[in-house]
């Protein structure tokens, strides 16, 4: 263990007195420096505004825990910030939907590293909801194989496109209904976009 891994990991040593053994005397005082220079390092490399907002102490192990309950609850503020984004926030044209759809991909990605993931099932629905081409979300209850995020992106592009080419009026996507023969394949999907968007 380094001298930086004991001042975070142990707590201060019995403090000698002047009849104490050399060995309780050699201990503490490894503690001490170990101690006086992972505070150091800690506070040199922290942001200000980080700084500010931990309580000072003479303990480097002390410091860590302060640091680590501060990051607990910037995450839960964060996650707290980031779910309602994630569920209201509708492409209403500003920018490519290609970058909206992503933006919410990149939201999903920050709430999973907080330890609130998000299943990619609902994820899409999420998404779908966001837009405003109302029968794409019919096409997608009809058929029966589950859409990607990718699948998804993909779609709304080539609808994006296909508005664009018409003046910018909001055509959406008219899925051909599937047959109830299965799951449909994307091969299939890729045949009805080329149809639905004379490709």
């Amino acid at each position: 263990m380094s001298d930086i891994d004991y001042a975070i990991t142990q707590d201060e040593p019995t403090r000698p007195v002047a009849n104490s053994p050399a060995e309780v005397k050699r201990v503490h005082e490894a503690w001490r420096m170990a101690n006086k220079v992972c505070l150091l390092v800690m506070k040199k490399t922290m942001t200000e505004a980080l700084f500010g907002g931990v309580p000072e102490t003479d303990s480097a192990k002390e410091f860590m825990e302060h640091i680590e309950m501060k990051f607990k609850e910037s995450g839960k503020a964060e996650t707290k910030h980031l779910m309602p984004r994630l569920a209201n926030t509708k492409y209403e044209g500003g920018g490519s939907v290609r970058e909206h759809l992503m933006g919410l991909m990149d939201i999903a990605a920050k709430l999973s590293k907080l330890k609130v993931p998000i299943a990619p099932n609902y994820l899409v629905h999420i998404a779908l909801e966001s837009l405003p081409f109302d029968q794409m979300k019919s096409s997608y209850n009809t058929v029966k194989e589950d859409w990607t995020m990718d699948d998804l992106i993909t779609i709304a592009v080539l609808e994006e496109n296909r508005t664009k080419a018409r003046g910018g009026v909001v055509n959406v996507v008219t899925a051909k209904k599937y047959e109830d023969k299965g799951a449909a394949k994307w091969g299939e999907k890729k045949c009805w976009l080329r149809r639905s968007h004379g490709l």
